[in-house]
């Protein structure tokens, strides 16, 4: 399993050109333009997913060790991180897109709401952290995407760095 914890935030992303005709750039038009501080908006969101699977694969540790107070508060973060994504969907702009995510989130929602009364919990926490990762990473190559190709290239160098290699991407 992915350990989403010891991932390293984006930094200085630019916004991304405008979406035209391609559905996966209109995918990140489903969100209101949301610049904090120098982080895109893209970059925001591929931070609140990481956040998510991080808060799952947490209280899915806490419900196999019996910690249920635990479980409930991760899974309070996770509700709470997914009411933000939800608030911040722009259905003018994101259209299909958005109606996509905002049914998503809905459903993620409803299956953590209800995954102490499965069967097996563990298995259940296993399969929302599979729905939601594919998600995930399509938002980290959107929000790598919207990168200039310096940005991008210093971006790689950091990850080649922790991963113990280092390449230039000349």
């Amino acid at each position: 399993m992915t350990n989403y914890s010891d991932a390293q935030p984006y930094t200085q992303a630019q916004p991304s050109a405008p979406a035209g005709n391609n559905p996966y750039a209109n995918a990140a038009g489903a969100y209101k333009t949301t610049q904090v501080n120098t982080i895109s908006g893209m970059d925001v969101v591929v931070e609140l997913y990481k956040g998510m699977l991080k808060n799952i694969e947490g209280a899915k540790k806490a419900y196999e060790n019996n910690k249920l107070d635990e479980m409930c508060r991760l899974n309070e973060k996770t509700f709470n991180i997914l009411v933000g994504l939800q608030t911040h969907l722009d259905f003018d702009q994101g259209k299909d897109a958005a109606e996509f995510l905002n049914g998503f989130y809905n459903t993620i929602f409803g299956a953590l709401a209800k995954v102490h009364r499965e069967p097996d919990p563990a298995k259940a926490f296993d399969d929302i952290i599979g729905a939601i990762e594919p998600v995930y990473k399509r938002w980290c190559e959107f929000a790598r995407e919207a990168k200039s190709p310096a940005e991008k290239n210093a971006a790689d160098n950091r990850l080649d760095m922790q991963s113990g290699s280092f390449s230039t991407n000349s």
